[in-house]
């Protein structure tokens, strides 16, 4: 069995991470993660303190957290793969987006100014897996069902409200896509999230085909 973080945040790229990127992977590694997905924040509020720089050098931000965690990732045996959490700008929800690849982010400049309903026609034209994270935080409009999303049923950030129980009968309900994840930012976030396969997630594609065949067992912290 195989255990996977799904939503991890580095310091290098995400203003409210607090890891740095080569230290998450070690403490995954630790936990006995095989694989981990940064998921960095590509919205407006990422990029504030570098507003005025062109979009290539956002993205040359964005970057920087994943790759120096692929680089150590791939020193000590983990499987780092990219994903990003972005904000539409007409709803203050988060999504995470698995699939995405560092060229089309290049060609998208548009990314976080992006509706709702584009962001959605968006991932649906580039065959990307469009996750709703932490779906019954209290300033969150749960909306996965509307679009025929994936879900984030459980959300392991220590210090958040994240209402799991809510989250859950919430997914349920709908009959949608389940993961689970951490949602690491500090030490105290390390591995209460992610899922369970029975083989290994070296790819995105196989992240997906996992979630999306219903072969998982979501990781919920016990405290």
């Amino acid at each position: 069995m195989y255990k996977t973080e799904t939503h991890s945040h580095t310091s290098e790229s995400s203003p409210c991470g607090f890891l740095p990127a080569e230290q998450l992977v070690h403490l995954y590694k630790c936990a006995g993660f095989k694989t981990v997905i940064i998921t960095d924040h590509a919205c407006r509020y990422a990029f504030h303190r570098i507003e005025c720089k062109p979009w290539d050098k956002k993205i040359d931000h964005l970057m920087k957290g994943y790759k120096k965690a692929k680089a150590h990732g791939d020193k000590i045996g983990v499987n780092v793969l990219f994903a990003l959490e972005t904000v539409p700008c007409d709803i203050g929800n988060d999504y995470i987006l698995f699939g995405i690849t560092e060229e089309l982010l290049r060609a998208t400049p548009h990314l976080h100014s992006m509706t709702i309903k584009d962001l959605v026609k968006f991932t649906q034209d580039n065959n990307i897996f469009m996750v709703q994270a932490h779906p019954a935080r209290q300033h969150i409009i749960a909306n996965a069902h509307e679009f025929n999303l994936g879900v984030e049923a459980y959300n392991g950030q220590y210090l958040a409200d994240s209402r799991n129980a809510s989250a859950l009968e919430y997914a349920t309900k709908h009959n949608l896509y389940m993961i689970s994840g951490s949602d690491s930012h500090k030490t105290c976030d390390i591995a209460r999230g992610g899922i369970i396969t029975k083989t290994e997630i070296k790819t995105i594609a196989d992240f997906i085909n996992a979630v999306k065949s219903r072969d998982i067992e979501l990781i919920t912290s016990k405290d």
